[in-house]
């Protein structure tokens, strides 16, 4: 297997970047083609992306950007898996202002 570099040459420091390289990842594990049998959602191993993207504030604390991208994540489980979800957070980012899914249905999303 050739070896592939899936890291942008920069970081991704927008939505739009953070969603390309999500869908590098989606790609570069679907030509792997690695089998789950046991899976509902496909035969082979697929994956979802939860991403949140901000420019740097004094005002957004490094945990708002972690929980907002772990919502994002279980959004996406709960789109259908194998897909990404993303936001952009604003300079004044207020995690309140996203519905945080309850305990049980992020159970359900595993």
């Amino acid at each position: 297997m050739a070896e592939r570099n899936l890291w942008p040459s920069c970081q991704p420091q927008t939505k739009h970047g953070a969603m390309q390289f999500g869908q590098r990842l989606h790609a570069a594990l679907a030509e792997l083609n690695y089998p789950h049998a046991s899976s509902s959602v496909a035969d082979h191993v697929t994956i979802s992306i939860g991403i949140a993207t901000a420019i740097p504030t004094a005002d957004l604390l490094p945990d708002i950007l972690l929980r907002t991208a772990d919502d994002m994540l279980y959004a996406a489980k709960h789109a259908g898996r194998s897909t990404s979800q993303s936001v952009q957070l604003g300079a004044c980012a207020d995690i309140n202002q996203f519905e945080r899914p309850s305990v049980r249905n992020r159970r359900e999303c595993l």
